[in-house]
């Protein structure tokens, strides 16, 4: 391929991009992980350094009012912590939304995401049963969609999702899919029987 030239293919996540307004909901949430126990992980070290807060705070105010507390040197590494994990879950969504991968194939729809362990999930056309858009309160909050693909397996709804679009291309890329749907259930068709 020369260095210059047109790609082939152009995945449908570089033209559809995630919207980087996800971070902020993620971040709202502490949805810093796709999956149950990664989200509890998340929220118990966010819960342990809001309980070490609370701790600071009630052995400053416990504090003999004749001692004098110098109040910045005391909260400081406090703040630090805070800071840095704040830093490192806006740099760990940054970069998941960054390797967020999709592409709408000729034979087969396929996402990948993850930024440390990777998962990917490949869905040929012809297993595909429903395809939607929609939108959590959050989502309206900023105006984001996610596009759920739904098979027969209990995974896809988990799994089989682009979630983090704009309305655009939402619509776009169901539509997109759903002609593919279309154009494998025509070709199994056809070449059913006589």
């Amino acid at each position: 391929m020369p260095l210059f030239g047109k790609p082939k293919n152009i995945p449908t996540s570089r033209i559809y991009p995630l919207q980087f307004r996800k971070i902020w909901k993620k971040l709202l949430l502490l949805e810093l992980s796709a999956t149950p126990g990664g989200q509890k992980m998340w929220r118990s070290i966010f819960l342990s350094l809001l309980a070490l807060g609370g701790l600071y705070a009630a052995v400053g105010f416990l504090t003999p009012a004749d001692e004098s507390i110098n109040w910045v040197a005391f909260l400081a590494p406090l703040i630090g912590m805070w800071g840095v994990l704040v830093l490192f879950a806006i740099l760990y969504e940054w970069l998941y939304i960054w390797t967020y991968f999709y592409d709408v194939g000729d034979t087969f729809l396929r996402i990948r995401k993850g930024v440390l362990i990777r998962k990917e999930i490949t869905i040929p056309y012809g297993r595909i049963q429903d395809v939607n858009v929609d939108q959590d309160i959050m989502d309206h909050i900023f105006h984001l969609y996610d596009v759920h693909v739904a098979t027969a397996t209990l995974d896809s709804e988990i799994e089989a999702h682009i979630d983090g679009v704009n309305a655009t291309s939402a619509s776009k890329i169901r539509n997109l899919i759903l002609e593919r749907v279309a154009k494998a259930g025509l070709g199994d068709h056809s070449s059913g029987g006589l």
